[in-house]
Parts: structure tokens; sequence; C-alpha cells
């Protein structure tokens, strides 16, 4: 068969059962023995027990870094950053972009994950920063500003993606 366990324990990765095995033969004669039969809990089912598996619920961050690594993570990753108004051709004040995540920290926003930036500004990693200088070389004649609509997203460990829409405003120089 089988075993399960119903009712593991929140850091429980193995159970002991001890099993007393007896026999009769045909004179009559008895003998028992106990043996011990030890059930490894596996989370996810992947046919690595626990005990041994780096990720025991296998969402991708593994246990020494996943606050509940008995427990999918299944909550995306959140990101602030505020909008902007800005002037073109002044460097603007860095627009601060963040992420926090229920289970992974650390995350790093990719800068292919910014997208819809004026022309001019980049995104750095480093900084966790929108920087640079922006630049509009398509103005119409009476247009006095242009709103961008900017997408930051955020990947955590687990796969979930996490997403915000911010605007930037160029005022035309």
């Amino acid at each position: 068969g089988i075993p399960s366990v119903a009712d593991w324990g929140s850091t429980e990765e193995m159970r002991k059962y001890s099993v007393e095995i007896k026999a009769k033969d045909g004179a009559g004669n008895t003998g028992s023995t106990t043996i011990t039969i030890t059930v490894q809990r596996d989370t996810d089912g992947d046919g690595i027990p626990d005990e041994t598996d780096p990720d025991d619920d296998n969402d991708g961050i593994p246990d020494n870094r996943d606050q509940q690594p008995k427990t999918p993570d299944t909550t995306a990753p959140v990101i602030s950053a505020g909008n902007a108004t800005v002037t073109e051709k002044a460097p603007i004040l860095p627009i601060v972009v963040s992420v926090t995540d229920d289970q992974d920290a650390g995350i790093v926003i990719d800068p292919n994950d910014v997208s819809g930036l004026p022309a001019g500004l980049t995104y750095n990693p480093v900084t966790s920063q929108i920087e640079g200088i922006p630049s509009v070389s398509d103005w119409g004649s009476t247009e006095e500003m242009r709103k961008y609509s900017v997408e930051i997203k955020a990947k955590d460990g687990a796969g979930n993606t996490g997403s915000t829409t911010i605007t930037i405003t160029v005022q035309r120089d």
C-alpha cells in the first residue's frame, strides 16, 4: 500500500510507527517481533522526501529562503512607484520603484520588465529607480505635455507575476 499521514505537524518531516508482527506455526508455537516503519513526508509529491528536498512545496523558492516551505507560494509580488511630472531635456528626480513579496525577499526587477518609458529614461536595477533625461522628438505644434503609461512587472521565485502602471508626464521645454 501507499502510506499516508493526514495530520503532519507544521515542521514534521517524518513519522515512525512501531508494528508488532506475530506468527504461529502448525504446532501452535508463536513468535513475534517489532519493526519500525518510517514514513517520510513529501509535501509536493515529487518523490523526494522533504528531509532532502531543497524545495518542499515545489514553489520555486528554496526552503532556506521560503518563509512557509510547506505551503506553495501563490501570491504575486506587490510593486510600488509613484506617478511623476518631469521636464523634457532636464535630469529627473529618480523615481523609486520598490517590490515586496509575502515569501520571497530580494526580488530584483529586470529592466526589460519596465515598458513604456519616454525616450531617455531607463530603469536601473542596481538603484531600483527610473532615471535619466527625457526627450520627445515629435511634439505636435500645440502640444505642451505628453503622458506615458509605464508598466512595471516583477516575478517571484515561484513564478507569480505582479505589475503596476504609473504615469510619467513629460512637459515640453
